[in-house]
């Protein structure tokens, strides 16, 4: 089970809200659908219409679950005693830790 993002374009001329479904404050860009799971492993699914802004937010929220999920990765594979270097590395070459 991984998290998604799916950001489409989409035909202006057929029923699209005046707003963003996320911010309510900007026109709609993209019609986008985001999944992500919680440790108990539910399913939480929104969708709908949103603007540029907030499909950037959508993109850090998913790298932000992204690097949890690695992490939590990694923290089980090293307690089973596995080799997890190359992974470390390659986690933190993809989220740097924030200063």
């Amino acid at each position: 089970m991984r998290a998604s993002l799916y950001l489409a374009a989409f035909d202006p001329m057929h029923e699209v809200p005046q707003f963003c479904g996320l911010c309510n404050t900007k026109p709609p860009v993209f019609n986008y659908e985001f999944r992500t799971y919680d440790p108990g492993g539910d399913l939480s699914d929104t969708q709908g219409f949103c603007c540029t802004a907030c499909a950037s937010t959508l993109v850090q929220k998913l790298e932000r679950n992204e690097a949890q999920t690695w992490a939590q990765e990694e923290k089980a594979l090293k307690a089973e005693d596995v080799d997890v270097s190359a992974l470390h590395a390659q986690r933190l070459a993809s989220f740097p830790p924030k200063k």
